[in-house]
């Protein structure tokens, strides 16, 4: 369908329309910059991969006490995508011990929320161009876009927003160092949302062991009404070179012994997956008048994989450094300065702990012990990122 609409240039380009994606258009657009948003999906939102588990916003303040941009999130956050809200996260050891502990969140229709978002960027005069999949992107005078799937093939812009998810087409196409090592700091992962799962409404389940989620972990998200989101996070240095990620998936449906119990009588429908970045902050989240949001720029909690809450303030910062760019106050160079001030302590603090347990996840019986040793307090402190008397230890150990 054409668009009469598009422009020959905008003040900034975003090729991806998630979190963190409308979160910049957001925060561009209100400044009255010219703003497109290029999205490959038919529909904003649809399908979603993700667990759509988020921190209440008290927890959140506890997790990033220093954030200005907390409040932005949750104020702009409909009641009606909150689908349920849980109290308790339990984490099962490989041996099925469990360790339970205050933790209140959450639990969002993905999908809705991103429309919302689509819908205020448009009321702030921001586009969106949908169906759309952006081929390339290369540097002149200004920065040239290509694109397939609309009317037109293409679109100047003076600065570009790579929140594509990751690995990040921007990132390759500007050569963007992510400081990555392939296989240890990526997971791949599978999420099916499944209805009449026998759960507890209030309680999050998390199950680790090498059978079923090597080098992470599994879960059940419950939504409410007996629906959940069912998952696994596999990391790619730890799958077997005789399995996949469905064969994990399918082991923790159908044969792990207390998890299987809660999905026999499920039903289910499609069976979505990812490559999730497990290495904490990108070495580049930018460069010049490029940047990245998100996923893009590694912005998912090492130990947990939690992302929707750090992608939307990386998305808020980026658009807000573009528009300080533009206003003379040199908002790009510090942009990663902003990233590290709103959401640092949790980045730093999960890759280091992600890690130390990287040492014992090798062996179930070593995962097994540490569930002891460590005790209740610290397998919460270590999951929710929060410093404790074993953080410098580990970090002078980790180095």
């Amino acid at each position: 369908m054409a668009n009469p609409h598009l422009k020959q240039k905008y003040d900034v380009c975003i090729i991806g329309g998630g979190p963190a994606g409308l979160w910049a258009a957001k925060s561009a657009s209100k400044h009255n910059l010219d703003t497109l948003v290029i999205e490959k999906k038919r529909e904003i939102g649809i399908p979603t991969v993700c667990g759509e588990f988020v921190p209440s916003e008290e927890e959140a303040n506890r997790l990033l006490p220093g954030s200005k941009l907390v409040a932005n999130f949750y104020r702009s956050l409909p009641t009606e995508c909150i689908k349920n809200k849980t109290k308790t996260i339990r984490i099962y050891a490989p041996s099925g011990r469990a360790v339970d502990f205050k933790f209140e969140a959450l639990i969002i229709d993905r999908c809705s929320l991103e429309k919302s978002y689509a819908d205020k960027v448009e009321e702030f005069g921001g586009e969106i161009l949908k169906s759309t999949v952006a081929l390339k992107a290369l540097r002149k005078d200004e920065i040239i876009v290509k694109f397939k799937g609309s009317d037109a093939n293409g679109v100047s812009t003076n600065f570009l927003i790579g929140a594509d998810g990751f690995p990040s087409k921007v990132a390759a196409w500007f050569k963007l160092c992510s400081g990555y090592h392939r296989s240890r700091d990526e997971a791949l992962s599978l999420n099916s949302l499944r209805e009449s799962v026998e759960i507890e409404e209030d309680v999050v389940e998390v199950y680790s062991g090498k059978a079923i989620a090597p080098g992470g972990y599994a879960w059940i998200i419950p939504k409410g009404d007996g629906t959940a989101n069912v998952g696994v996070g596999v990391r790619r240095s730890w799958i077997s070179s005789q399995r996949n990620i469905q064969d994990y998936f399918n082991h923790f449906l159908f044969k792990h012994p207390i998890a299987s119990s809660r999905l026999m009588r499920s039903k289910t429908g499609s069976v979505l997956g990812k490559v999730i970045p497990m290495g904490g902050l990108v070495k580049e989240v930018g460069r010049d008048v490029v940047m990245l949001a998100g996923d893009a720029a590694g912005l998912v909690v090492p130990i947990n994989g939690s992302g929707i809450l750090t992608a939307a303030i990386s998305g808020m910062l980026a658009g807000e450094a573009v528009w300080q760019e533009t206003a003379g106050k040199g908002g790009v160079a510090g942009y990663r300065n902003m990233i590290l001030s709103e959401v640092g302590d949790p980045m730093e603090i999960g890759l280091l702990y992600r890690r130390f347990v990287d040492l014992l996840v090798s062996h179930d019986s070593l995962l097994d012990s540490s569930f002891i040793l460590a005790g209740k307090a610290m397998v919460a402190n270590t999951f929710q990122c929060h410093r404790n008397w074993m953080f410098p230890i580990l970090r002078d150990l980790m180095k």
